[in-house]
């Protein structure tokens, strides 16, 4: 297709084309989106044409040196957000009731799920919890049925109700990957980071 540029995010899998960019002489990039670059990608960084970062802690690292910082490309923009009442009366919750995202959905996420489902049956205050739970998401909907919590529980949601889901939230519990934090941050959602 004859490329004019290629664009790499890290990893292992980038670093074929990293390679075949480099024989054929295409320019080629390294958007870096880790604080702490792996070893891919710290290789992938030495033959590109230009390295950008989204933490100041990955321009610290011996390749990453030069390494021109800018913000992480999330996919929001001011036009998704909404305010709280309104994002809560459009997920059809209680706009007096606090709400508390859960975001354990992603591979692996089964301890943040148990944990903070836990939590949430253990709590005796009145809020409600949305819960992003991957493939396990009927077993926690019933934990909360069981338990009389207020909660939506999704195996996963896409962006448009996510956007809502941050809008209407006064806090969250979620994983600390790069998207998600930079996500938070846009929609400055007081979380817990796991």
């Amino acid at each position: 297709t004859n490329p004019c540029l290629i664009i790499n995010t890290g990893g292992g899998i980038g670093l074929p084309a990293a390679c075949a960019a480099r024989m054929l002489g295409i320019p080629f990039e390294l958007h870096e989106l880790n604080a702490v670059p792996g070893r891919a990608t710290r290789y992938t960084a030495r033959i590109a044409h230009s390295v950008y970062t989204v933490f100041p802690e990955a321009q610290r690292q011996l390749h990453f040196v030069g390494a021109q910082l800018r913000d992480y490309p999330i996919r929001y923009t001011d036009a998704d957000k909404k305010s709280r009442v309104v994002a809560k009366e459009m997920l059809g919750i209680d706009p007096s009731l606090p709400v508390v995202i859960v975001l354990g959905g992603s591979q692996g996420a089964e301890r943040l799920n148990n944990a903070a489902s836990r939590a949430v049956c253990m709590n005796e205050s009145t809020f409600f919890v949305l819960h992003q739970a991957g493939k396990n998401a009927e077993q926690y909907a019933d934990l909360y049925r069981a338990q009389k919590k207020n909660a939506q529980v999704h195996r996963f949601v896409d962006t448009k109700t996510l956007a809502l889901w941050y809008s209407a939230a006064d806090c969250a519990i979620s994983r600390a990957g790069s998207g998600t934090i930079h996500e938070l941050l846009f929609f400055q959602v007081p979380t817990v980071l796991v």
